[in-house]
């Protein structure tokens, strides 16, 4: 029964007729089918690894980039601005930046280098130092990840080494958040929680947390869930048991050489 459909199933795909639509499989020598498709990922930003057996998802987020990123940009627009009257001040090729070349050309020398250099060379510095403040913070804003699972709170950050905080949710008694109305209009704000044994993750501002309502819900939903004992559980993970010994096998017995 077992060959006969399998051979119908081979003469159906060298016709073209038949397609797959469910996950992959591979088929052993026993006859049972194995999936071999990759389960999706339980996390976004969050290492899937932090999560328990059972533990799920229930908010998840980096900062929002209105926090880190505007000040880096302001500076870099600003220094930008000053670099080209300087450089327009030193080749006078350049068009002019009405003020401000004049300002940079009209600075002393000092040697052979001419104030306008003097001021270009300094505002690359500056340049430099901006764009290094622009690429840490973004090292920043990829790395602090704050996430609500059924049974914790979890804030991941870290620029050069990983920090991992979490708190039960069972712990948590308060929620708190600020956001003005300028934090209202980019749809973020900062989230302070109030825990039962004060735990420094319970003490902490989260600044820059994008739709911070939502992580509210998630905690009060997941806290009353907790309380009904509807969360659902954390199963250790599975052990695999160990194979039987083997019984040594008895040697096979030496026949007797004829007299």
């Amino acid at each position: 029964m077992w060959q006969s459909e399998e051979l119908a199933w081979k003469a159906g795909r060298a016709r073209g007729g038949l397609r797959s639509s469910g996950p992959l499989t591979s088929e052993p020598r026993d006859g049972s089918f194995v999936s071999t498709q990759a389960a999706p990922p339980r996390t976004k930003y969050l290492r899937e690894a932090y999560l328990a057996n059972g533990e799920e998802i229930r908010a998840e987020s980096r900062t929002t980039k209105f926090y880190y990123f505007p000040g880096p940009l302001l500076a870099l627009l600003i220094v930008g601005l000053l670099d080209y009257a300087a450089a327009a001040a030193k080749y006078t090729w350049l068009p002019a930046m009405p003020g401000l070349t004049r300002f940079f050309g009209a600075l002393p020398a000092g040697g052979t280098w001419t104030g306008a250099t003097f001021a270009l060379a300094f505002l690359l510095l500056l340049t430099l130092g901006a764009l290094i403040l622009l690429g840490l913070r973004y090292l920043e804003w990829t790395r602090t990840v704050y996430a609500v699972t059924s049974s914790r709170v979890i804030i991941q950050k870290g620029v050069f080494s990983r920090e991992f905080e979490e708190i039960p949710i069972r712990q948590v008694r308060g929620i708190e958040i600020h956001q003005t109305f300028l934090h209202r209009v980019l749809g973020y704000g900062t989230l302070r929680l109030s825990s039962e044994g004060g735990a420094r993750i319970g003490n902490e501002k989260w600044a820059g947390l994008p739709n911070p309502f939502r992580f509210q819900r998630a905690i009060e939903t997941e806290s009353q869930a907790i309380s009904r004992g509807q969360s659902p559980p954390m199963n250790p993970p599975v052990t695999p048991a160990a194979a039987p010994p083997v019984a040594p096998q008895p040697a096979p017995a030496t026949p007797a050489s004829p007299a």
